[in-house]
């Protein structure tokens, strides 16, 4: 097994689809979870920091398909990726609502 570290734009670069095994528990984070991780964000910006550790995740590469699309099963932190990945959704539909006069 090998670890690498990485940051979120890398994992979700759009060149990668990722596949949640049925046995992962349904997801479950609620308001304070992603409160949490909102404040740890905001946080990290203002004290000027590059990055801030959200966990690990954990994952097994399968095979390049046809496609050129590289499969991934996530084994650990399909929470922590299912948020990110709603998490800048949200961000690209704000920032596409607002004016660009503003």
């Amino acid at each position: 097994m090998e670890a690498v570290k990485s940051n979120v734009f890398l994992i979700l670069d759009g060149k990668k689809q990722f596949v949640i095994p049925v046995y992962q528990r349904m997801y479950s984070w609620r308001g304070e979870q992603c409160e949490r991780l909102w404040s740890d964000i905001v946080a990290m910006q203002k004290a000027g920091r590059d990055g801030h550790f959200v966990g690990s995740i954990v994952n097994i590469g399968e095979k390049v398909q046809p496609t050129g699309f590289q499969k991934f099963m996530i084994i650990d932190g399909q929470q922590r990726l299912t948020t990110l990945t709603l998490l800048l959704i949200a961000l690209r539909d704000y920032a596409q609502a607002v004016p660009t006069w503003v």
